[in-house]
């Protein structure tokens, strides 16, 4: 859906080996979190996904 192109989608699983993240990543996810997660570092990816974008690829 061409409104949604934007937005930014986050796994949040209990799996953190490398096959589940690579699994994330071939299923469009943009982040890949094993629980428990970093509440800080969640609401910082929804505040400023541009940015958190950008720093993955830096």
């Amino acid at each position: 859906m061409p409104a949604r192109c934007d937005a930014l989608l986050v796994a949040l699983t209990g799996y953190g080996e490398a096959e589940s993240r690579v699994r994330s990543v071939k299923a469009g996810f943009d982040f890949h979190r094993a629980k428990p997660a970093d509440v800080g570092l969640l609401l910082s990816l929804v505040a400023q996904p541009e940015k958190a974008r950008r720093a993955r690829v830096a």
